[in-house]
């Protein structure tokens, strides 16, 4: 059995071993998964807001406002979630949530070129 603060807290990666449900809570609620990362990008993309150097409505397109795809891959971990999470399901959130993320941060470079 997977000790599940093992999963959520101190893993660095997720294994290929670990059931879709342990998968979606590494990415849900781990620092090394990929809602922290998004997480991290929205912070970027306010704090470019609050400076002035791009619209608030970047956070809607690219920052927090963006958060679908998040949303959902929490919802898979949650307690209120389903019970089982199928492969596709998992993996096709946790590609989503990188493509947000690199959209991201392709709008910060080119904000940070015009600087």
């Amino acid at each position: 059995m997977i000790d599940l603060m093992h999963v959520m807290r101190t893993a660095t990666k997720c294994e290929q071993s670990w059931s879709n449900k342990n998968k979606a809570l590494f990415h849900a609620f781990n620092p090394n998964g990929v809602v922290s990362a998004k997480y991290a990008s929205d912070k970027i993309i306010a704090e470019l807001a609050e400076q002035g150097f791009c619209k608030w409505g970047a956070t809607l397109a690219y920052g927090s406002g963006n958060s679908f795809h998040t949303e959902k891959l929490i919802k898979l971990a949650s307690v209120s979630g389903p019970k089982r999470v199928n492969s596709f399901d998992i993996n096709y959130f946790v590609q989503e949530v990188q493509k947000d993320i690199e959209c991201a941060n392709r709008f910060v470079e080119s904000i940070k070129a015009s600087i």
